[in-house]
């Protein structure tokens, strides 16, 4: 049986109340009422998915620089935009990288993969039990030679190399 919520009261002076949940009314600003709604709104869309349905993988720590870029690359002048499929162990690891999208350059994507697999640490996906599982994220990644940063996906990140 579900939980109903309710909310009483006008304006910026309304109560929420979730019967079995808190016991009693919280009063609330209209800011924390969106805020709850969406929650509740993502709340409630994670109870009905299937026991096989998880959340994603999100990174949660590690730093790339201009000094990780293989110096064979640099000298060579190669340089782009790579995209990798990362697997993301139970541990938060990378335990796999393949490139999807290529730089065109053999060193800059194995580099890619590399530096990425080493540094970065992720907060694993989860099941719908909430349990650590496998999943995957997906990371764009450009090393741009004295040029501005193309444009790239909201969650990519470029390097200005000089």
């Amino acid at each position: 049986m579900g939980h109903q919520a309710a909310l009483t009261g006008p304006g910026d002076d309304r109560r929420l109340v979730l019967p079995g949940l808190f016991g009693n009314a919280v009063r609330m600003g209209t800011r924390e009422l969106k805020l709850l709604r969406l929650t509740a709104v993502a709340a409630a869309g994670l109870a009905a998915l299937p026991a096989s349905a998880q959340t994603d993988p999100a990174l949660r720590s590690g730093s790339i620089s201009a000094a990780d870029y293989p110096t064979a690359a640099l000298r060579a002048e190669e340089g782009g935009v790579v995209m990798m499929r990362l697997t993301i162990d139970t541990r938060g690891r990378v335990s796999n990288c393949e490139v999807t999208q290529s730089s065109g350059f053999a060193s800059v994507d194995e580099g890619s993969c590399k530096f990425w697999s080493r540094r970065m640490r992720y907060t694993p996906a989860r099941n719908a039990a909430g349990h650590p599982v496998e999943g995957v994220a997906y990371q764009q990644l450009g090393w741009i030679i004295g040029q501005r940063c193309p444009p790239m996906r909201a969650d990519g990140i470029c390097v200005l190399l000089q």
